[in-house]
């Protein structure tokens, strides 16, 4: 028995390791060069097969892990290569295919929109959250989580950035939203 039980988990890790692992998915990212932790940050294209397989695999692990309250597909979206190539379609199919697979395998679970490196970066958290518009079929992310890294709570002002990034979502379909800040000072 699981004796350290906690509440949030991210899909990446898993999903990461179990798709590398997968010879039907190789030539997605690059092909096997050693053991590559960041297959999925590296991914070239997603495939309607690969699309499909991390709905499952995110079903099966929102279903086997019941104490998770909250899933995300990965801390720092901002990190997928898919965006710096401006792979938008496919980002988007990537995160609502872990979307429908949390619901599919705990509908109490709640998905939490994977954080922005910082608080501030508010334009790709508009990115983020019409790509969930686009591709989530009227589903969306329960909730929000940031790093708000900082010199002090007021360089640069805490406040002011969460009132810039609550008017942002209120306005993009998400008011009243939950915001979890994860790492910072």
């Amino acid at each position: 028995e699981n004796h350290l039980k906690h509440d949030s988990a991210m899909l990446f890790q898993y999903l990461n390791t179990l798709l590398y692992l997968d010879p039907r998915f190789e030539e997605l990212s690059g092909g096997k060069k050693g053991w590559n932790w960041c297959w999925l940050v590296n991914l070239k294209r997603v495939s309607p097969e690969l699309e499909a397989e991390v709905e499952k695999l995110s079903a099966e692990a929102a279903a086997a892990l019941p104490w998770v309250k909250y899933w995300d597909l990965r801390r720092e979206m901002e990190g997928f290569r898919l965006i710096h190539r401006r792979q938008f379609d496919d980002a988007g199919r990537l995160l609502t295919a872990a979307l429908r697979g949390i619901r599919k395998g705990n509908p109490a679970a709640k998905f939490r929109m994977g954080d922005t490196s910082l608080l501030s970066n508010l334009p790709m958290t508009k990115q983020w959250i019409d790509l969930m518009k686009q591709y989530g079929k009227g589903d969306k992310a329960d909730l929000f989580s940031s790093n708000h890294y900082r010199k002090k709570p007021e360089i640069p002002d805490l406040d002011t950035d969460l009132a810039q990034f609550f008017r942002l979502v209120d306005r993009n379909g998400y008011p009243g939203a939950k915001l979890h800040l994860l790492e910072g000072m």
